[in-house]
């Protein structure tokens, strides 16, 4: 069964860490690695489809390079 988006905030922070994760040129499946988390759970996150603590929040975007702060101001600002 296909699950439906949590929210709009959540689909546009899916975006924005799939449209980095790809920039740093890193399969779904290593960065889900990279953080400890499984690969579906990240497929989630990045469909939109799962509404994520802010602990995991600082981890994904430790693992991109940024801090929790710095990925949800840039969330703001591009409307990603």
């Amino acid at each position: 069964m296909a699950r439906e988006p949590v929210g709009e905030k959540e689909m546009r922070l899916g975006l924005l860490i799939r449209r980095l994760r790809i920039e740093k040129r890193l399969p779904q499946h290593e960065f889900a690695a990279l953080a400890g988390i499984d690969r579906s759970y990240q497929g989630r996150i990045e469909r939109g489809e799962a509404s994520i603590s802010i602990e995991k929040l600082d981890l994904l975007a430790q693992k991109l390079g940024l801090k929790g702060w710095e990925l949800l101001k840039r969330l703001e600002e591009n409307g990603h």
